[in-house]
């Protein structure tokens, strides 16, 4: 007698790469749903639709994916902002960084998270990565409003991808993003040589800038 039982649907197929990238978006949604301590191997590999055995072919365990994922969202981030800050001056385009990356982690603490480890844990990766901040701190002392010496870029980026992760902390700790957001850019301008009345004007415009968005 034939049989009438639907046939199971196979699974797609994916190249390394390819899967490699939906377990690191399917564990994006996951720690922004569970929180990065609540969420489990299990969790990502049910959201992606694969076996645990898949997830450990691509990945060492659940800090290694929370890497990546830290990793993705911060690029997915510049991007966008790179794109808002396109049209504006060299120093205020430093300033709405500032604010931008302490909105998106007020905006979810559990992604937020990730992204304050990554800053912290991986400002060497950061610094190969930024290259937008990197063109821009260049373009900046090329135009003669930064005062620091083109050699010093890469430590600059470095050292501000640790300040991110400080004031990613904060923000996560309760305090106010606009707050930390102000903090972060006035002290940034200020160690690229703007003087304390131009930096702070250029984050109050910068401030008003990300606040209409």
């Amino acid at each position: 007698m034939p049989s009438h039982a639907t046939p199971k649907a196979a699974r797609t197929r994916l190249a390394p790469v390819d899967r490699r990238d939906q377990l690191i978006r399917a564990a994006v949604e996951v720690f922004a749903e569970e929180g990065l301590a609540n969420a489990s191997i299990v969790d990502i590999t049910k959201h992606a639709g694969v076996s645990n055995g898949t997830f450990y072919h691509y990945f060492a365990d659940k800090r290694d994916i929370a890497e990546a994922v830290g990793a993705l969202v911060i690029s997915d981030m510049t991007s966008e902002l790179t794109a808002f800050q396109e049209a504006l001056e060299i120093p205020r385009r430093i300033a709405v960084g500032a604010f931008w990356v302490m909105r998106r982690v007020a905006t979810n603490p559990s992604i937020g998270a990730v992204m304050a480890e990554y800053f912290e844990q991986r400002s060497d990766v950061l610094r190969q990565t930024a290259t937008q901040l990197g063109a821009d701190l260049r373009t900046g002392i090329t135009a003669g409003a930064f005062d620091i010496e083109p050699d010093d870029v890469p430590m600059f980026v470095q050292v501000w991808g640790s300040m991110f992760g400080v004031g990613a902390r904060e923000v996560l700790s309760g305090s106010e993003p606009r707050h930390v957001g102000t903090l972060l850019a006035i002290a940034q301008l200020r160690m690229l040589g703007l003087a304390k009345a131009r930096a702070q004007a250029v984050t109050r415009a910068a401030e008003r800038l990300v606040l209409d968005s």
